[in-house]
Protein backbone atom coordinates (compact mmCIF):
# COMPACT_ATOMS: atom_id res chain seq x y z
CA UNK A 1 0.00 0.00 0.00
CA UNK A 2 1.53 3.01 -1.16
CA UNK A 3 0.23 6.15 0.96
CA UNK A 4 0.80 9.74 -1.14
CA UNK A 5 1.10 13.38 0.68
CA UNK A 6 0.60 16.61 -1.77
CA UNK A 7 1.68 19.81 -1.01
CA UNK A 8 -0.03 23.04 -2.35
CA UNK A 9 -1.19 20.99 -5.24
CA UNK A 10 2.27 20.01 -6.27
CA UNK A 11 3.42 16.64 -6.92
CA UNK A 12 3.20 14.28 -4.11
CA UNK A 13 6.02 14.98 -1.36
CA UNK A 14 6.50 12.21 0.20
CA UNK A 15 5.30 8.26 -0.94
CA UNK A 16 5.47 5.36 2.12
CA UNK A 17 5.11 1.90 1.17
CA UNK A 18 3.87 0.02 3.99
CA UNK A 19 5.47 -3.74 3.93
CA UNK A 20 4.27 -7.04 5.52
CA UNK A 21 6.96 -8.80 6.82
CA UNK A 22 7.11 -12.63 8.66
CA UNK A 23 7.39 -12.15 12.43
CA UNK A 24 9.02 -15.73 12.98
CA UNK A 25 11.98 -14.10 12.45
CA UNK A 26 11.14 -12.04 16.03
CA UNK A 27 13.18 -15.26 17.62
CA UNK A 28 16.74 -14.91 15.80
CA UNK A 29 16.63 -10.89 16.51
CA UNK A 30 18.54 -9.38 18.93
CA UNK A 31 15.88 -7.01 20.11
CA UNK A 32 13.66 -8.98 19.78
CA UNK A 33 14.63 -11.76 21.76
CA UNK A 34 15.25 -9.29 24.78
CA UNK A 35 11.55 -8.68 24.68
CA UNK A 36 10.73 -11.97 24.45
CA UNK A 37 12.98 -12.99 27.55
CA UNK A 38 12.99 -10.13 29.39
CA UNK A 39 16.90 -10.10 29.51
CA UNK A 40 19.55 -8.16 28.03
CA UNK A 41 22.18 -9.81 25.49
CA UNK A 42 25.09 -10.12 28.46
CA UNK A 43 22.41 -11.83 30.27
CA UNK A 44 21.43 -14.47 27.31
CA UNK A 45 24.02 -17.18 28.60
CA UNK A 46 21.99 -17.39 32.11
CA UNK A 47 18.40 -17.71 29.62
CA UNK A 48 19.74 -20.67 28.48
CA UNK A 49 20.76 -22.32 31.61
CA UNK A 50 17.49 -21.28 33.15
CA UNK A 51 15.29 -22.53 30.61
CA UNK A 52 16.73 -25.88 29.84
CA UNK A 53 16.56 -26.15 33.45
CA UNK A 54 13.32 -25.59 33.58
CA UNK A 55 12.20 -27.42 30.44
CA UNK A 56 14.46 -30.60 32.06
CA UNK A 57 12.42 -30.03 35.38
CA UNK A 58 9.03 -30.06 33.24
CA UNK A 59 10.02 -33.32 31.72
CA UNK A 60 11.04 -35.73 34.70
CA UNK A 61 8.06 -34.14 36.73
CA UNK A 62 5.48 -35.10 33.69
CA UNK A 63 7.05 -38.57 33.44
CA UNK A 64 6.49 -38.90 36.82
CA UNK A 65 9.57 -39.34 38.41
CA UNK A 66 12.04 -37.54 40.59
CA UNK A 67 14.07 -35.67 38.13
CA UNK A 68 18.32 -36.09 37.49
CA UNK A 69 19.33 -33.49 35.65
CA UNK A 70 23.08 -32.99 34.13
CA UNK A 71 24.30 -29.43 33.55
CA UNK A 72 27.76 -30.34 32.01
CA UNK A 73 29.64 -26.88 30.02
CA UNK A 74 32.64 -27.73 27.73
CA UNK A 75 34.38 -24.96 26.01
CA UNK A 76 36.45 -25.31 22.56
CA UNK A 77 37.42 -22.52 19.52
CA UNK A 78 35.83 -19.57 21.33
CA UNK A 79 32.38 -21.49 21.75
CA UNK A 80 30.82 -23.06 24.88
CA UNK A 81 28.34 -25.51 24.85
CA UNK A 82 25.89 -26.14 27.33
CA UNK A 83 24.11 -29.31 27.86
CA UNK A 84 21.36 -30.07 29.76
CA UNK A 85 20.27 -33.67 30.13
CA UNK A 86 16.91 -35.13 31.85
CA UNK A 87 15.38 -38.71 32.90
CA UNK A 88 11.78 -36.90 31.28
CA UNK A 89 9.76 -38.99 28.38
CA UNK A 90 12.27 -37.94 25.89
CA UNK A 91 11.21 -35.27 22.96
CA UNK A 92 9.60 -37.10 19.91
CA UNK A 93 10.89 -36.33 16.44
CA UNK A 94 7.92 -34.89 15.67
CA UNK A 95 7.99 -32.69 18.67
CA UNK A 96 11.27 -31.63 17.26
CA UNK A 97 9.89 -30.92 13.84
CA UNK A 98 7.19 -28.62 15.35
CA UNK A 99 9.59 -26.74 16.77
CA UNK A 100 11.32 -26.18 14.00
CA UNK A 101 7.80 -24.46 12.36
CA UNK A 102 8.46 -21.01 13.68
CA UNK A 103 4.84 -19.78 12.45
CA UNK A 104 2.99 -22.12 15.47
CA UNK A 105 3.59 -22.28 19.16
CA UNK A 106 4.93 -25.70 20.72
CA UNK A 107 4.02 -26.30 24.30
CA UNK A 108 2.95 -28.72 27.17
CA UNK A 109 2.07 -25.78 29.41
CA UNK A 110 -0.41 -24.19 28.08
CA UNK A 111 -2.30 -24.97 30.80
CA UNK A 112 -0.45 -24.53 34.15
CA UNK A 113 2.73 -22.41 35.11
CA UNK A 114 5.13 -23.64 38.04
CA UNK A 115 5.77 -20.45 40.68
CA UNK A 116 9.53 -21.29 40.22
CA UNK A 117 9.34 -22.02 36.39
CA UNK A 118 9.79 -20.09 33.37
CA UNK A 119 6.54 -18.92 31.10
CA UNK A 120 7.65 -18.37 28.21
CA UNK A 121 6.03 -21.22 26.44
CA UNK A 122 8.14 -20.65 23.19
CA UNK A 123 11.45 -21.25 25.16
CA UNK A 124 13.26 -23.79 22.34
CA UNK A 125 12.36 -21.55 19.44
CA UNK A 126 14.28 -19.18 21.59
CA UNK A 127 17.16 -21.45 22.61
CA UNK A 128 17.27 -21.78 18.52
CA UNK A 129 17.36 -18.36 17.56
CA UNK A 130 19.97 -16.66 20.43
CA UNK A 131 23.17 -18.79 19.33
CA UNK A 132 21.91 -17.18 15.78
CA UNK A 133 21.62 -13.70 16.98
CA UNK A 134 25.23 -13.83 18.84
CA UNK A 135 26.78 -14.99 15.48
CA UNK A 136 27.40 -18.82 16.28
CA UNK A 137 27.14 -20.67 13.24
CA UNK A 138 27.07 -23.95 15.40
CA UNK A 139 23.95 -26.01 15.11
CA UNK A 140 21.74 -26.56 18.43
CA UNK A 141 21.59 -30.14 18.95
CA UNK A 142 19.24 -32.43 20.72
CA UNK A 143 19.39 -36.41 21.26
CA UNK A 144 16.33 -38.07 22.49
CA UNK A 145 14.13 -41.27 21.32
CA UNK A 146 17.05 -42.75 19.79
CA UNK A 147 17.38 -39.74 17.36
CA UNK A 148 20.23 -37.22 17.30
CA UNK A 149 18.91 -33.80 15.69
CA UNK A 150 21.29 -30.81 14.59
CA UNK A 151 19.35 -27.60 14.05
CA UNK A 152 21.06 -24.59 12.53
CA UNK A 153 18.73 -21.38 11.98
CA UNK A 154 19.30 -18.84 9.33
CA UNK A 155 17.17 -15.38 8.73
CA UNK A 156 16.17 -15.48 4.63
CA UNK A 157 16.11 -12.08 2.68
CA UNK A 158 12.47 -12.60 3.03
CA UNK A 159 12.04 -12.34 6.97
CA UNK A 160 11.27 -16.32 6.98
CA UNK A 161 13.42 -18.46 8.96
CA UNK A 162 15.39 -20.91 7.39
CA UNK A 163 16.04 -24.42 9.33
CA UNK A 164 18.51 -26.49 8.75
CA UNK A 165 17.67 -29.94 10.31
CA UNK A 166 20.36 -32.78 10.19
CA UNK A 167 19.32 -36.50 12.30
CA UNK A 168 21.29 -39.21 12.79
CA UNK A 169 20.69 -42.36 15.17
CA UNK A 170 22.39 -42.01 18.32
CA UNK A 171 21.86 -44.45 22.10
CA UNK A 172 19.76 -42.04 23.94
CA UNK A 173 16.39 -43.68 24.41
CA UNK A 174 15.63 -42.52 28.20
CA UNK A 175 15.19 -38.66 28.71
CA UNK A 176 15.84 -35.66 26.52
CA UNK A 177 19.84 -34.00 25.95
CA UNK A 178 20.21 -30.34 24.43
CA UNK A 179 23.02 -28.68 23.52
CA UNK A 180 23.27 -24.88 22.86
CA UNK A 181 26.22 -23.06 21.83
CA UNK A 182 27.32 -19.51 23.20
CA UNK A 183 30.34 -17.51 22.50
CA UNK A 184 32.69 -18.33 25.40
CA UNK A 185 32.97 -14.84 26.85
CA UNK A 186 29.34 -15.41 27.57
CA UNK A 187 28.36 -15.23 31.31
CA UNK A 188 26.83 -18.77 31.53
CA UNK A 189 27.59 -19.53 35.69
CA UNK A 190 25.56 -23.24 35.96
CA UNK A 191 26.69 -23.19 38.96
CA UNK A 192 23.94 -20.56 40.76
CA UNK A 193 21.23 -21.82 38.36
CA UNK A 194 21.65 -25.56 40.03
CA UNK A 195 22.04 -23.98 43.42
CA UNK A 196 18.83 -22.34 43.27
CA UNK A 197 16.54 -24.90 41.70
CA UNK A 198 17.79 -27.20 43.89
CA UNK A 199 16.67 -25.02 46.66
CA UNK A 200 12.94 -24.70 45.59
CA UNK A 201 12.56 -28.28 44.12
CA UNK A 202 13.96 -30.28 46.52
CA UNK A 203 12.86 -33.72 45.00
CA UNK A 204 15.81 -33.29 42.51
CA UNK A 205 19.40 -34.29 42.13
CA UNK A 206 20.90 -31.57 40.20
CA UNK A 207 24.55 -32.40 39.37
CA UNK A 208 26.88 -29.74 36.99
CA UNK A 209 29.43 -31.16 35.34
CA UNK A 210 32.82 -29.70 33.92
CA UNK A 211 34.87 -31.54 31.91
CA UNK A 212 37.68 -29.86 32.96
CA UNK A 213 38.01 -29.66 36.54
CA UNK A 214 41.81 -28.80 37.13
CA UNK A 215 41.24 -26.23 39.94
CA UNK A 216 38.03 -25.70 42.80
CA UNK A 217 36.28 -23.66 40.62
CA UNK A 218 35.62 -26.43 38.18
CA UNK A 219 34.97 -29.02 40.45
CA UNK A 220 31.55 -30.71 39.79
CA UNK A 221 28.88 -29.73 42.09
CA UNK A 222 26.30 -32.04 43.16
CA UNK A 223 22.73 -31.81 44.91
CA UNK A 224 21.22 -34.75 46.14
CA UNK A 225 17.16 -34.65 46.98
CA UNK A 226 16.51 -33.69 50.79
CA UNK A 227 13.07 -35.46 49.61
CA UNK A 228 11.53 -37.85 47.66
CA UNK A 229 7.82 -37.37 48.22
CA UNK A 230 6.33 -34.88 45.72
CA UNK A 231 3.69 -34.09 43.40
CA UNK A 232 3.38 -32.28 40.04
Amino acid sequence: MTQTVSRNGHEPAVKRTVFATPRAAEFLELRALQAQTGQPVDAFGHVVVKELLDNALDAAETAGHPPIIDITTRTEDGITFVTVTDNGCGITPATVTYVCDFTVLVSDKACYRGPARGAQGNALKTLLGIPYALGITKPVVIESAGVHHELLVSIERTGDVAVVHDTTECSRTVGTSVTVPLPAEMDVDPGRWAAGAALVNPHAAINVIKPDYSDDDSAPVFYKPSGRAWSK
